[in-house]
């Protein structure tokens, strides 16, 4: 037994513990350098219209990789150099970076209803099928540039004045009778004009 034990000990002797694990900067440094050497060629009135994106996404992937370095098996490594470098940097790319660019603002509605020359897209509907056009008005609508039951669904409030105030004797009827929400109806109909793109 004493000579088994004699081994063990021998054997545990004689077991070498790896070197603990070191961490080497030189890649993460080289990436510092780069980023700061990129951002000391930004000049800054030109910097509005430089693209940081790339610059930006180099960064994180310093961070990225500075983050990794925080193992559990390996001593601790001093990473406050590095760390107030990328300080900096960040702060330079806050100075550098540009507000973002406003949202477009929509483009204004059309200006008043599509009145056409003619029936210029396929064969014109058939207006008396809206309740309160008969032929004489339908004729009236026609002369007015209004065919197709897509041109009246679309108008909208200031739209109905200007189209009633060519209605002669039949003003107040497209309000009176809802002609935009039987139009809008009508537009989905088989046989009906499709409205252009």
């Amino acid at each position: 037994m004493n000579a088994r034990i004699g081994a063990l000990e021998a054997a545990i002797k004689n077991i070498r513990l790896p070197e603990p694990k070191t961490v080497d900067l030189s890649s993460l440094t080289t990436r510092i350098q780069s980023v700061e050497s990129a951002i000391a060629r930004i000049k800054l009135p030109d910097a509005p219209r430089v693209d940081l994106a790339p610059l930006i996404q180099r960064m994180e992937s310093v961070d990225s990789a500075v983050n990794s370095i925080r193992m559990p098996d390996a001593p601790r490594t001093d990473l406050s150099g590095v760390e107030s470098r990328l300080s900096a940097i960040d702060s330079k790319l806050s100075k550098l970076s540009v507000p973002p660019a406003p949202k477009p603002k929509p483009k204004p509605k059309k200006s008043g209803p599509v009145l056409l020359e003619r029936a210029a897209y396929g064969k014109k509907d058939d207006l008396k099928r809206i309740s309160g056009v008969g032929p004489k008005l339908e004729g009236l609508l026609n002369r007015n540039g209004v065919y197709y039951f897509w041109q009246v669904a679309d108008w909208l409030k200031r739209d109905i004045d200007i189209v009633d105030a060519k209605l002669e004797v039949f003003k107040g009827r497209i309000a009176r009778d809802n002609w935009v929400t039987q139009a809008k109806q009508l537009a989905k109909a088989e046989g009906s004009a499709t409205k252009p793109k």
